[in-house]
C-alpha cells in the first residue's frame, strides 16, 4: 500500500511537512534550520543554568541527534556564555 501522505513521496523534509500540514511557513534550507535548532538549544540551557560540560554530557546521550547540531549548540552556548560573563563584568565597574 502506498502512502499518499508520507513527506518522502513527495520529495519533503520532515519540517517542510509539518509546516505545509499547520500551515506555518517552513525554513526550505536544512541548514539554517540546524542553526536555528542550535540556537534555541543553547539559548534553554543558558536559562536552565546547563553549563558547557553538562550539556557536553546531555548531547552525547541522544545518539539519534547529528553531529553537526551538537557542535553547533556547543558553539552557540559557549558564545552566550561569554557575553555573559562580559555583561557582569561590565555591569560591575
Amino acid at each position: 500500500m502506498t502512502c499518499f501522505l508520507c513527506p518522502q513521496k513527495w520529495g519533503l523534509s520532515r519540517v517542510q511537512y509539518e509546516a505545509l500540514r499547520l500551515g506555518t511557513p517552513a525554513l526550505a534550507d536544512e541548514s539554517e534550520r540546524l542553526k536555528l535548532m542550535a540556537h534555541i538549544d543553547a539559548q534553554v540551557a543558558m536559562l536552565y543554568g546547563i553549563g558547557f560540560e553538562d550539556m557536553q554530557y546531555v548531547l552525547s546521550i541522544f545518539p539519534l541527534v547529528v553531529e553537526e547540531q551538537k557542535q553547533l549548540v556547543l558553539l552557540y552556548l559557549n558564545e552566550l556564555q561569554f557575553k555573559t560573563e562580559l555583561t557582569c563584568q561590565d555591569g560591575g565597574e
